[in-house]
């Protein structure tokens, strides 16, 4: 009886989805074997691995020589040189399990992602780190910037201190906008149940505004309501932390929704984390890397990438403006 390849490694189920991606030599293969060829047996990849990737499995380990092969094209797609500019760049980290010494622990895996000047949205880099640190932010910065990231003019992520702190030592220029979404969660984790539903309504009206300083001025209010209300927590959280979720009123009207939290990448590690829950805990990182690489870029490959997202003529508009302004003061 073939034994399934099924579950048995990390990628396994996205071995059709990179294989009919890459591989020009897929459509010698009979149909009944493209379709089944993520879950097939040994007995099938052994009989398709030259025909797909012109090389033989050794007998032993039926599936390690196409794993290796992918291995390769996903390391080469990840060092690919970056071109052009990505004025705007979402980074997140995400926690998988990994084997480490007979022990489980965890791995992060960082992930930025990026919008060109053609409005366009590109994975940038993936890589992984032991923790969400200063020195893990630092490698995965350096990563982006020797592969040629330029241009960038606003970071959007959580706040960790590590991505924010190394932020500075690479994209000086650069503005850090703080998801919106999780500075709300930060809020409530300080506020009792009962009134979570009317502190969201007042951190809304917050953001709701017509420009920073209007901004500003409702935070203020607030954080005096939320001190009324008996929740100092929630308003000193507010006091302190609200300016760093304002930094996209700088930006044009017309991105606000997109560059004030970081959705556009939350929902793709989302995607991931659902892939590794089949996996459970990885033999090593370099497993939980390349289930994470291979998944966004076959993502690139979608509609995600190939379409539209943001018309960028506006934000070069007011950088013009700007440019304008500063000779017209000088």
């Amino acid at each position: 009886t073939a034994v399934s390849l099924g579950d048995q490694h990390p990628l396994a189920n996205v071995v059709a989805e990179f294989i009919s991606r890459s591989s020009p030599h897929l459509h010698l293969l009979p149909g009944p074997a493209r379709a089944k060829l993520a879950h097939s047996s040994i007995d099938l990849l052994n009989s398709t691995l030259s025909a797909v990737f012109d090389v033989e499995a050794p007998a032993q380990h039926p599936h390690r020589a196409l794993l290796q092969k992918i291995y390769g094209h996903i390391d080469a797609w990840r060092n690919q040189p970056i071109e052009g500019e990505h004025p705007y760049v979402f980074m997140d980290g995400i926690w998988l399990k990994r084997s480490w010494g007979g022990e489980v622990k965890n791995v992060a895996v960082l992930v930025a992602i990026g919008v060109g000047t053609d409005g366009y949205r590109e994975i940038l880099g993936v890589c992984e780190g032991m923790k969400e640190d200063k020195e893990s932010w630092r490698n995965f910065l350096r990563h982006l910037k020797e592969r040629g990231l330029r241009g960038v003019r606003l970071v959007v992520s959580d706040k960790s201190l590590g991505l924010v702190e190394a932020l500075g030592e690479f994209y000086v220029e650069a503005q850090w906008q703080r998801c919106m979404v999780h500075f709300y969660r930060n809020v409530f984790s300080v506020v009792p149940k009962g009134k979570v539903k009317q502190v969201a309504a007042m951190l809304k009206a917050i953001h709701a505004q017509e420009d920073r300083q209007a901004a500003q001025e409702k935070a203020d209010a607030v954080v005096a309501k939320l001190k009324a209300l008996k929740l100092p927590a929630a308003a000193e959280l507010v006091r302190e932390g609200i300016g760093e979720t304002l930094t996209y009123y700088a930006f044009p009207d017309r991105h606000h929704r997109q560059i004030r939290t970081n959705n556009p990448l939350e929902r793709i590690m989302r995607e991931i984390r659902r892939r590794s829950r089949v996996v459970g805990c990885f033999p090593d990182g370099r497993s939980a890397l390349m289930l994470a690489a291979a998944r966004l870029r076959y993502i690139a490959g979608t509609k995600w990438g190939t379409r539209r997202y943001m018309n960028m003529e506006r934000l070069k508009e007011l950088q013009q403006e700007r440019q304008e302004a500063v000779l017209v003061s000088a």
